[in-house]
């Protein structure tokens, strides 16, 4: 179902899948990171720039093209025309699950992998 929905909202191309999955995500978190985390690049701590580019880019691909997939799998089944509340609900729930669920997925990666470090006792030391 998922390649289904790839190969459809990509129409086959290589090209448009790797713009908006890869090129667009990585631009926009570089640029994103550079305004936000300026004081890394003038300090010279490329390093933290990088990775904090790096793990924003993951989000972004992952939220924006994952909800994407989703919405393009409703756009088939439910129109906004036809059942509107039902739509609406179908959404807000699928992308709330999906976005959340990814979320966590991806903190978790992130924080047991490269920090190395408890994912539970973390997230408890910042208040979750």
């Amino acid at each position: 179902m998922i390649k289904q929905l790839f190969i459809e909202e990509y129409k086959g191309s290589w090209k448009v899948a790797f713009k908006e999955w890869v090129l667009i995500p990585l631009v926009g978190s570089i640029i994103l990171c550079a305004f936000l985390i300026w004081s890394d690049i003038v300090t010279g701590n490329y390093s933290e720039f990088f990775r904090n580019a790096l793990f924003s880019f993951i989000f972004w691909s992952l939220l924006s093209n994952g909800n994407s997939l989703l919405i393009c799998y409703q756009d088939k089944h439910w129109t906004w025309l036809e059942q509107p509340l039902k739509r609406l609900f179908i959404s807000v729930v699928v992308m709330l699950i999906y976005s959340v669920g990814i979320s966590i997925v991806v903190l978790y990666i992130i924080i047991s992998v490269y920090y190395n470090a408890n994912f539970i006792k973390v997230m408890e030391h910042n208040g979750y």
